[in-house]
């Protein structure tokens, strides 16, 4: 199927994926293309206007912008409607009758306190002892437990779910420690599994049913991912899930791990040779495959994704993807437009990246950290409805920047009953936790403004997103605004507000 879609003139689009932020909001002037394969981070075939239209699609969409024209091209059904008359109007609509919010309540741990993450600080080399190091250095330098994610290399080869016992010779004592100082556990785990050894071959002759295969030989089949081939797991067929299950609750029963950050099953690991193989006849999809294993990890009740096809709607914790340790390009300048873009495509429970990025070539040895956007990357995401540390700051940073990162995440810790308030809030109705301006104030001016952003309609958050900065322009919408130390702004007007390093510019709406 394929429609075209002309730009009216003053209105914008948001839409597709979450990773894409940066380049909205799109307008008449703008130029676009997303490939109906781009499948990264929170995406969904849902485009929405400040004008009330959206465009819904029941498969993935080839999008391009030119000329003040957007055509969608699919395999599958576009709908086009109207309903509204605001962003916002076209995003609940579209929710309501295509993606409404279904699952269980999420744990609000994940919106207390911080979280932290080995994976900057370890990467593929987490020890027992390093861990604990990590979990007591927390604590000494002032900052508060949380939950604590185990990040990749916990285990030994992909798909046996043992601790490697060289690293973690008593990972139960482990355990029990770091729940003593107040954390959860967390671990990193991915539906594949080596294919060959001993647990392959055991996995295998237990259970023939496992594994997604290829079409002309019936054998498991083997897929690319950034760490190598592997065999997948469906989990959309009772028997993949029976597996997993077992790998996993046997963690939680034998040690106490309290969850999983579930990565990979992005669609892209699944390929048109494969059939699904197993206990099932027909043949899903990449996407609904990407989908069951999203729904496999929401029945845990401590989970983290990321790579999510159509799953808007879903009651499920997402992060923003590994961002890198600079301002522009998928850096700081990247957190605010990428959140807001995950919750208007119905992932309104965001975590944006670890402080001060996540993606681990940015840390290499002999890399020097920014101290300042160290400082103002903890600061944005101090606002966020989630807030996740990796690299110590402790050891990178002078104590003026480890003591503004610190202050970050007690701000964030004293937003808590707010943010407990949104969450539940959202859970019900589905609206966004973290909003554009453009989405609370419509046709004001503010379409374009995607250096701020509301928490809920009360919290006004405008981070400093450039070096050397020690001032920024701030946009206050109709009312009145008070900041944290009690001066009252008026809506309406645009403020010069002091912002030295120390200082997050946030403001409370009065009323």
């Amino acid at each position: 199927m394929k429609i075209a879609v002309k730009i009216q003139d003053g209105e914008y689009w948001w839409g597709g994926s979450s990773a894409l932020g940066e380049k909205f909001p799109l307008g008449k002037e703008s130029r676009f293309s997303m490939d109906r394969s781009y499948t990264e981070n929170q995406t969904m075939p849902l485009w929405l206007s400040t004008a009330g239209r959206y465009v819904y699609g029941t498969e993935a969409m080839e999008v391009t912008l030119e000329s003040g024209e957007f055509t969608f091209e699919s395999h599958g059904e576009i709908q086009v409607a109207h309903p509204a008359s605001t962003l916002r109007g076209a995003y609940l609509s579209a929710m309501e009758r295509h993606f409404p919010f279904q699952g269980q309540p999420l744990n609000l741990d994940f919106f207390k306190n911080v979280q932290y993450n080995t994976w900057i600080e370890y990467q593929y080399h987490p020890t027992q002892e390093g861990v604990l190091a990590y979990a007591r250095e927390i604590l000494d330098h002032g900052f508060a437990p949380g939950i604590l994610i185990l990040d990749e290399g916990w285990h030994g080869r992909y798909g046996c779910w043992q601790f490697d016992p060289a690293a973690f010779p008593d990972p139960k004592a482990m355990v029990e420690k770091l729940h003593a100082m107040g954390f959860k556990l967390m671990l990193w785990v991915v539906p594949v599994v080596c294919p060959d050894g001993e647990f392959f071959v055991k996995t295998l002759r237990e259970n023939d049913q496992v594994f997604i295969r290829y079409k002309d030989t019936g054998k498991p089949a083997l897929t690319e991912w950034w760490n190598g081939y592997s065999a997948l797991l469906n989990l959309a067929n009772p028997a993949d899930v029976h597996f997993l299950k077992k790998q996993l609750d046997r963690l939680m029963e034998e040690y106490g791990v309290d969850g999983f950050k579930f990565d990979g099953g992005n669609p892209d690991m699944y390929h048109p040779s494969h059939i699904i193989g197993g206990q099932m006849d027909t043949q899903l999809s990449c996407y609904e495959l990407n989908q069951a294993y999203n729904r496999f990890a929401m029945s845990y009740e401590y989970h983290e994704l990321k790579d999510s096809f159509g799953c808007g709607g879903l009651l499920q914790i997402q992060r923003l993807r590994d961002k890198w340790h600079r301002y522009h390009n998928e850096g700081l300048l990247s957190l605010i437009p990428d959140g807001a873009m995950a919750g208007l495509l119905g992932h309104p429970f965001i975590c944006p990246d670890m402080v001060g990025g996540g993606d681990y070539l940015s840390f290499l040895p002999g890399t020097v950290i920014d101290g300042e956007l160290f400082v103002r990357w903890a600061q944005c995401s101090a606002c966020f409805p989630m807030m996740q540390y990796s690299k110590k700051p402790w050891t990178c940073l002078s104590q003026e920047h480890c003591h503004l990162v610190l202050e970050a995440g007690r701000l964030h810790a004293r937003l808590t009953p707010y943010i407990l308030d949104l969450v539940k809030e959202s859970q019900r109705t589905g609206e966004p936790v973290l909003r554009l301006l453009e989405y609370s104030y419509p046709h004001s001016g503010y379409e374009t403004i995607t250096d701020e952003f509301f928490l809920g309609d009360r919290l006004l958050a405008a981070p400093v997103l450039s070096p050397n900065a020690t001032a920024r322009l701030v946009v206050f919408p109709p009312g009145k605004w008070r900041d944290e130390g009690g001066r009252v702004y008026d809506g309406g007007r645009n403020y010069e507000v002091a912002a030295p390093l120390h200082k997050l510019p946030w403001f409370w709406r009065e009323g």
